[in-house]
């Protein structure tokens, strides 16, 4: 019967890394980080060997199987783990199914270990498979997801800066989910109680928007009309693009919303308009930017004209070409719509509202597109 087991002894540790440098292809791991060696037994005989530890920064097969949003993926990236190396000590054919019955039973005890090591149960794993050397066989077995090839290139490491060389040596990634429901967990605006501790990864700076959307996004929300009674020192757009690419990221609480305008950059700041702050003698920082407190976002949002900001429209690329006019680049719309939608501008909307008293609205097939559509035509007229 095949049982696995966490090793962290200095003489297991020292067998460890031999029999992992004498059998695997790859040689010794050189890992960083949380990282966890694995062995499996058979009535107390060593028959494989695994290597986890953190997942890839950016791996775009995996991020678009998962589809979460860039601040989102930096903020929770420990809940994705990976398979370094898997080592098997049999000899070939000597054990039918060997490898794939390892890792199913990793797969199944990982998350459990995993929390009582680093106290957060992980919800997805990866690895990657050499095309050249296998065809990832074991994986299928055991019911990992293949996502694809990788671009084919290699981390360097070189004075404490990361690049990457090109090696012309694609792999195939390969996923397993941890739990029932791990990708919806990912996307989901909270965790469970055993996963938030692995949700707190740095996330400075990262946004979910393009810069050149984050300034689309700025512009439309200048059409929402201010409800403030006071304190208009902070442009209502500026709030309320903050409020907007914060709850994409994942924020659901005003101070969520808040801790994620405190990691924004200052070009950032700047980008979305938000004003210069001052020292204690009024004088101007003009390489500081301020961001609203919790006290000011919290007002905000309860003095917010939601139908207002409800009846803002949507452009989709497909409608931006049957006008003549080249599509910006595109995000998911908040509102639920299906498609990739984006904002329309003020200048570019009084031409469309003139222009639709002149011709007939063009009818629609879709639940996504009507939808989208018929707010946009609500909100024109």
């Amino acid at each position: 019967m095949l049982t696995i087991r966490k090793v962290y002894r200095a003489d297991e540790l020292k067998r460890f890394r031999e029999l992992e440098g004498k059998y695997h292809y790859m040689g010794k791991t050189h890992s960083g980080g949380e990282t966890m060696c694995l062995v499996i037994e058979d009535g107390g005989e060593w028959v494989a060997l695994m290597v986890w530890g953190s997942a890839c920064y950016r791996l775009k097969p995996r991020d678009v199987f998962i589809g979460w949003a860039p601040s989102l993926r930096a903020a929770r990236q420990k809940l994705v783990v990976s398979n370094r190396r898997f080592t098997i000590l049999a000899a070939p054919g000597a054990r039918r199914n060997l490898a794939s019955q390892c890792l199913a039973l990793a797969c199944r005890e990982l998350p459990e270990l995993w929390l009582r090591r680093f106290h957060y149960r992980p919800l997805l794993a990866e690895t990657f498979c050499d095309i050249e050397r296998t065809a990832g066989t074991c994986y299928r077995a055991a019911n990992w997801i293949p996502l694809g090839l990788t671009k084919g290139y290699t981390r360097v490491n070189r004075q404490e800066r990361d690049f990457f060389v090109p090696n012309e040596r694609s792999k195939t990634v390969w996923v397993y989910p941890l739990a029932k429901d791990a990708v919806e967990t990912l996307n989901a605006p909270t965790l469970p109680a055993t996963c938030e501790a692995g949700a707190h990864s740095d996330a400075d700076g990262v946004l979910p928007v393009s810069p050149a959307l984050g300034e689309s996004l700025y512009d439309a929300m200048t059409r929402v009309r201010d409800t403030r009674d006071d304190n208009r020192s902070i442009p209502s757009a500026s709030v309320l693009a903050l409020v907007v690419m914060a709850t994409m990221s994942g924020a659901n609480s005003v101070k969520a919303i808040w801790r994620f305008g405190e990691r924004l950059t200052m070009a950032q700041r700047k980008a979305l308009h938000f004003p210069h702050d001052k020292d204690k003698f009024g004088k101007v920082l003009k390489s500081y930017y301020r961001i609203p407190r919790y006290e000011t976002v919290y007002k905000f949002l309860r003095q917010l004209d939601l139908k207002d900001f409800a009846a803002l429209p949507w452009r989709s690329p497909r409608q931006a070409a049957r006008r003549g006019r080249k599509a910006p680049a595109s995000f998911r719309s908040p509102g639920g719509c299906s498609g990739r939608w984006t904002f329309r501008t003020r200048s570019s909307a009084a031409t469309r509202s003139t222009a639709r008293t002149r011709r007939p609205a063009r009818s629609s097939t879709g639940t996504g597109s009507t939808s989208c559509r018929s707010r946009a035509t609500r909100a024109g007229s």
